[in-house]
């Protein structure tokens, strides 16, 4: 308990420090916001507007005053306004969140079910053709790049055979495309990691002796084999949430889906900064939390981290 007590405390420096340096971070791209909002909507604009729009944008203040003036509306889930629209950046998030949730919970689930049946599968029937076929397909989708595959796919499934959609967001048929797009690399990764996991407990001495006393062949690999492997798997779920999320912003422009990710990449191209910093926030808060949780569900199913725990206590 006081680890988890630990690790929720330690969660508010590292959100400050995270909100800091993305804030000087910002302060070194190249392109002058105002005179980017200004020329986005038709405007030529002069040396006096620009200093105008950015006095209106709150640019113009010391740095210090900046961050201070954010980060205080930030604490109270006030994350300012939007540059571009002029609509409250917090508004704007949770409009486009669930988007980019149904993507990420939809291709993470397919990823875990392709992943936990093909990697125990392959240990199971460790050198056949089954084993062979699904660490070539392993390692071609290590190789693909997400971009290139997404492009792939829309032309030859969706613009020459018509079988999905060509983008944006609806039923079933929209998600397959970007959700087999965006995991594909995930799966090939963590099948590999899934099957050396499963052929590592196949060999550990529980499970011989358990051969030894005879049990049955579906409880000696469905139960025990299977349980033990699974162990491992729960920590590298965890740490793909960062992974779904970061190959989320590419999926999304190349089949413009309205999640969070092209709402990203657009305001980049803006320098919206409110937006920028704003989103950078919420992921990172997001990826603490899955961390903890994570964590926490680690020491459920495995008795050995909370006797680990019990005796430091």
């Amino acid at each position: 308990m006081n680890h988890f007590i630990k690790r929720i405390l330690w969660a508010f420096p590292t959100l400050l420090g995270i909100s800091l340096i993305c804030f000087l971070l910002l302060q070194l791209v190249p392109g002058e916001p105002a005179e980017l909002l200004l020329r986005g909507r038709g405007i030529e604009p002069t040396a006096e507007q620009i200093a105008d729009y950015r006095s209106r944008l709150g640019l113009d203040r010391p740095l210090v005053m900046q961050y201070l003036t954010w980060l205080l509306h930030a604490l109270q889930l006030d994350f300012g306004t939007s540059f571009r629209s002029g609509l409250p950046v917090t508004g704007e998030l949770l409009s486009r969140l669930p988007a980019t949730l149904e993507l990420l919970g939809f291709s993470f689930a397919l990823t875990m079910a392709v992943v936990i049946l093909a990697g125990f599968l392959s240990a199971l029937y460790k050198q056949t053709l089954f084993d062979q076929l699904v660490r070539m397909v392993s390692i071609a989708g290590l190789s693909l790049p997400s971009f290139w595959l997404g492009l792939i796919l829309l032309y030859f499934l969706s613009v020459r055979l018509q079988w999905f959609p060509l983008m944006g967001r609806g039923g079933i048929a929209h998600l397959i495309l970007p959700s087999f797009t965006l995991s594909l690399g995930i799966m090939a990764q963590y099948a590999r990691l899934f099957r050396s996991n499963v052929l590592e407990v196949l060999e550990q001495p529980f499970m011989k002796a358990a051969r030894a006393k005879g049990i049955k062949r579906k409880w000696l690999y469905g139960r025990h084999a299977f349980r033990s492997s699974l162990i491992p798997l729960v920590a590298i779920a965890g740490t793909s949430f960062g992974q779904f999320w970061g190959g989320s912003v590419t999926v999304e422009v190349i089949f413009s889906w309205p999640g969070l990710g092209k709402y990203m990449m657009d305001s980049i191209s803006a320098r919206d900064y409110p937006v920028i910093q704003s989103y950078i926030f919420l992921l990172s808060l997001l990826m603490l939390l899955v961390n903890i949780l994570t964590d926490a569900v680690y020491a459920l199913i495995d008795p050995r981290i909370r006797f680990k725990g019990a005796d430091k206590s």
